[in-house]
């Protein structure tokens, strides 16, 4: 079965993701995963329960809503956690074990000028067209439903040079 892999951040972007993310596994039979990110202050805690915070109880409320969304559009979902100390390499692999064709991401605004915009270039490098960030709306097919290889194989991909 197809995943497509949602980060959990900021309130309105998560949720956005998520709904976009629902209309995508039900147009494309795929399931969904909410992964939350749980930042670790020193590499030896990875993998272990040392590090390990629940949700909170505002987080917990958020989870149940994306569930009811996903529920709402027939969509399975998963809340999974992982332990980081770059949301970035998490990311890249989650990716990998989760199997993800799409990864809807969310990069914050730094104060520092062009770092958001670079963490974005960095992750489509890695990524290529799984990456996606909501800052450009989702396109919109001229037929049927908008699908998983739509935005991964976007017809022209074939008649373009590759991205370097």
């Amino acid at each position: 079965m197809k995943t497509i892999l949602v980060q959990f951040a900021e309130t309105r972007w998560t949720s956005e993701a998520v709904t976009q993310a629902c209309i995508l596994a039900r147009n494309s039979q795929a399931c969904v995963v909410v992964l939350r990110l749980i930042p670790v202050p020193h590499p030896s805690y990875l993998g272990t329960d040392i590090g390990y915070l629940p949700p909170n109880p505002r987080e917990y409320r958020r989870l149940d809503e994306y569930r009811a969304t996903a529920e709402d559009y027939g969509v399975n979902l998963t809340i999974e956690a992982m332990h980081s100390i770059s949301s970035f390499d998490a990311l890249l692999q989650a990716v990998e074990h989760f199997g993800a064709e799409i990864v809807f991401a969310h990069f914050p605004r730094s104060w520092i000028p062009y770092w958001q915009r670079f963490q974005v270039w960095r992750a489509g490098q890695f990524l290529g067209s799984k990456l996606v960030t909501l800052d450009q709306p989702m396109p919109v097919p001229k037929e049927g439903p908008l699908t998983i290889e739509m935005i991964t194989h976007p017809p022209l991909a074939g008649s373009l040079p590759p991205v370097r």
